[in-house]
């Protein structure tokens, strides 16, 4: 589905040098999905408090498009985090980006493969999502990323605090997404 050598090939950048006010150790969420309600962003939103409780230089990339643009970008405004989360739309470039990321999270409710998370696995970055559909073929628990059940909000923050605040975890989890 994917060609690990396109990643290696690709030139790197650093993902933080596109976020305004970002320091060059924060830790960076991406989520690599069209912007649709089965996507589940919004349970990533509904935990971003706690996490950037714990994380205050954390910063988010939406990547991708969608009809829910809007109500997730009132939705980040109404709950204070327009100063984290970066909308970044579809970008050619993401190849390049990807190694950059600490954590790519896939909070889909219903999901066939999910060729992103392919992608961050060959550019070893961990995943966290949620256990459904094609996610659990793509996504090896406590191997190569964590899943936690559908629609758990908690369970979600709780997964990515859990790879943001142990480096080792995250290296682990990232090469064995290489490796596989």
């Amino acid at each position: 589905a994917i060609d690990p050598v396109r990643i290696d090939a690709a030139p790197t950048v650093d993902l933080r040098t596109l976020l305004p006010g970002c320091s060059e150790d924060a830790p960076v969420i991406a989520v690599i999905a069209q912007l649709l309600d089965r996507k589940g962003h919004r349970f990533l939103l509904e935990g971003l408090g706690g996490l950037r409780a714990k994380f205050p230089d954390l910063r988010v990339a939406f990547f991708g498009r969608g009809g829910l643009r809007k109500e997730l970008e009132t939705a980040v405004h109404a709950a204070g985090h327009a100063d984290c989360v970066w909308f970044a739309g579809f970008r050619d470039d993401l190849l390049s980006l990807l190694p950059s990321v600490s954590v790519v999270v896939h909070p889909a409710v219903r999901e066939g493969l999910g060729v992103s998370l392919l992608q961050a696995a060959a550019a070893r970055v961990p995943v966290v999502g949620f256990a459904t559909g094609g996610l659990t073929e793509a996504v090896v628990h406590e191997h190569t990323g964590l899943l936690v059940r559908v629609g758990d909000a908690v369970a979600l923050s709780a997964a990515i605090s859990r790879i943001l605040a142990d480096d080792e975890l995250a290296s682990r989890l990232g090469d064995n997404g290489r490796r596989r």
